[in-house]
């Protein structure tokens, strides 16, 4: 991943006493006060607007992940399908019609691995924030342009890495599509080809291209 790593509580304590100035302390009568300066419309906006596409992000992960199940249950029931019809009729299969489903069953397999790469288990980043960040925050009383810098940095490192997540799984996903695409072309032009050879040759005159094929037939 090309996310870098979130900093820890520890790290922003240490950032927080180097780097930002301590607003006064409240002292028990309360003479040193001072009002912690509040959120605007635009720090809003900008939390609300992050955690959407956070939660959009994950969601779409969760999407891709659905995908790859089903497809991993579909190609396992055609290969089974297909592997019980050429093991019944072995003996009295085409040869032809053997290869051609041996093909086919190849091309699903490759889309099984695919599709097992896409659903593979691999941490993500939730939306929002552990409990530990605003404790800091709120034992620390940390400024409010200070708090919202380190929640966007910390919302994009977690992004970056929830959409190199999204995008291996997406190519993973497209791959195993087009091995389930490429398998039912194989397999409709494959019976296309034998109901053309076998009206050839039951014509008796299949010419040069489709003797040998006759022969197998």
């Amino acid at each position: 991943m090309n996310a870098e790593p979130v900093p820890t509580i520890k790290e922003l304590q240490a950032r927080l006493v180097t780097e930002v100035p301590q607003p006064a302390r409240l002292d028990n009568t309360g003479t040193e006060k001072t009002d912690a300066p509040q959120p605007t419309k635009l720090d809003e906006v900008i939390i609300q607007d992050t955690v959407r596409r956070h939660e959009g992000l994950v969601q779409l992960i969760y999407h891709n992940d659905r995908k790859a199940v089903q497809l991993i249950g579909i190609y396992f029931a055609i290969i089974g399908v297909v592997s019980t019809g050429l093991v019944a009729n072995l003996r009295s299969l085409q040869a032809l019609v053997a290869l051609m489903a041996v093909v086919v069953v190849l091309c699903l397999f490759a889309g099984i691995i695919s599709a097992f790469r896409a659903h593979w288990t691999v941490p993500i980043y939730l939306t929002g924030m552990k409990p530990d960040f605003w404790m800091w925050a709120r034992e620390y009383s940390v400024p409010t342009s200070y708090m919202l810098d380190e929640y966007l940095q910390r919302s994009a490192a977690s992004l970056d890495a929830n959409e190199d997540i999204n995008d291996r799984a997406s190519r993973h996903l497209k791959r195993a599509y087009i091995s389930g695409i490429v398998a039912t072309g194989i397999a409709v032009a494959g019976v296309a080809g034998l109901a053309i050879t076998s009206s050839l040759c039951r014509v008796g005159e299949p010419g040069a291209w489709a003797g040998p094929l006759c022969r197998l037939l």
